[in-house]
């Protein structure tokens, strides 16, 4: 795992942040995809800040996207934001995709991630 990887994590009763630092490699991508999997069905959402990450290794990327598949079968709905949200979320994946305005530009009626990237933030 990348030295200066690191999830800091806030929890409210309904809701979990997941915030992300440092490099995402496939090492990272295994943690966060343990964390969401651990929180995924007692959290009615789950938001993950992508603002802080310094650099996105491809084969991280490619461990999450090939892994978060896998957890759409749970209950909970992920929020992706920030700078780097576009970067670690796969392209072909069926989600809600916001802009910096707020103008929504692939409305997936039953999609399950949302990302907002640029200037999206988590609450909690």
């Amino acid at each position: 795992m990348a030295n200066n990887f690191k999830i800091f994590i806030h929890r409210t009763p309904d809701h979990l942040s997941i915030k992300l630092t440092g490099d995402f490699d496939g090492s990272a991508a295994d943690e966060l995809l343990n964390v969401l999997q651990e929180h995924l069905n007692d959290s009615a959402c789950i938001c993950i800040d992508t603002g802080n990450l310094k650099k996105i290794h491809p084969f991280g990327r490619d461990v999450f996207a090939h892994h978060l598949f896998k957890l759409k079968r749970h209950h909970g709905r992920i929020k992706l934001v920030g700078k780097n949200a576009e970067q670690i979320t796969p392209s072909e994946m069926e989600y809600l995709r916001i802009d910096k305005n707020h103008h929504e530009h692939q409305q997936q009626e039953n999609s399950w991630i949302t990302v907002e990237a640029k200037h999206g933030k988590c609450i909690g």
